[in-house]
């Protein structure tokens, strides 16, 4: 089966309000299609926070097939939705031992907060679970829109959180951190968010994912090779590329030469002295890092490396 079902058209029949068509007809699910569909054929544990009726239950039931879920609520009724691959745990999103006793047992890849709506229980279970979610999962927040008109203080505890501030705050916090090594943000998980949806009541916080495949990484990029007419920056970008991904630093030697061949300019020195640190040998590393010497510092990702790079020419010439 495509991977791609009605996820909407299920929840209808088993009757979850996250549905475009039962009860308030939230519509979060066509949302979730996309965002859940890489999971489906994995072998993950979901955990939902709030069980009501045990209609979500099912549903995620049947459309991850090879999934074990879990539903914790504070009502024992909810025990009643315990079946095959689904369990059902009594406890508090409030209490944090109790929420990281359940991650202990069963490590989340997804988590969905449908829970008490309270605004200081989704900011403090938030930061409790998603340092424990997989890498690459995700963390969703359900019905923030109750948070919003006549009926918004109905949702603040004894501590006034701002629930969907906190998001907005998070996302424009990643919006920040984009690259340029920023991480302040209103919590000690941004580091770990890759990125943050908004849609409708809902938000999904993707936590970041496990190292690409090197080998896959390396393959595309040679294949590219292989079939295009690069020019200089091209093969330049390439042997940065293989020396980042654990490719062979004869080929990028080689690549390096090529261009060297053609061009010298202060970006090909900076690559070339990488790629000679990376082969062993400092001297030329350290000859290409003052030649290419100039005002024109370059930025970002490559700055980074050439500090990194800079400290390892030091230690070596000081024979650490």
């Amino acid at each position: 089966m495509d991977k791609r079902v009605a996820l909407d058209a299920v929840g209808a029949v088993t009757g979850t309000d996250k549905s475009a068509s039962v009860g308030n007809g939230h519509d979060y699910l066509r949302h979730y299609e996309f965002f859940f569909a890489d999971y489906r054929d994995r072998a993950i544990n979901l955990i939902e926070i709030g069980v009501m009726g045990g209609n979500s239950l099912k549903l995620w039931k049947w459309y991850f097939p090879r999934a074990h879920i879990v539903g914790i609520d504070i009502e024992t009724r909810c025990l009643r939705f315990r079946e095959e691959r689904v369990d059902v745990l009594i406890g508090s999103q409030a209490d944090g031992a109790f929420l990281k006793a359940v991650c202990a047992q069963y490590p989340p890849t997804i988590v969905i907060d449908d829970g008490s709506h309270m605004a200081e229980h989704i900011v403090t279970t938030f930061e409790t679970v998603f340092p424990l979610v997989a890498p690459g999962g995700l963390y969703v927040v359900e019905d923030l829109n109750a948070h919003f008109g006549e009926g918004a203080r109905n949702w603040q505890t004894e501590r006034i959180y701002d629930a969907p501030g906190y998001f907005m705050q998070l996302a424009l916090a990643r919006v920040a951190r984009g690259g340029n090594g920023h991480s302040a943000g209103p919590s000690s998980a941004v580091a770990d968010v890759d990125s943050v949806t908004i849609f409708g009541g809902c938000v999904i916080v993707r936590k970041v994912g496990a190292a690409r495949d090197p080998a896959a990484s390396r393959e595309a990029a040679n294949e590219y090779a292989r079939t295009h007419q690069m020019d200089w920056s091209a093969r330049m970008r390439l042997a940065l590329f293989l020396l980042e991904h654990g490719g062979r630093v004869e080929r990028a030697r080689k690549l390096i030469a090529d261009v060297l061949a053609k061009h010298t300019t202060p970006e090909i020195l900076r690559v070339h002295a990488l790629v000679e640190m990376a082969a062993g040998d400092a001297v030329s590393a350290a000859a290409a890092l003052a030649q290419a010497d100039d005002s024109n510092t370059p930025e970002g990702y490559l700055q980074r490396r050439l500090e990194a790079l800079r400290v390892q020419v030091a230690r070596a010439q000081a024979g650490c």
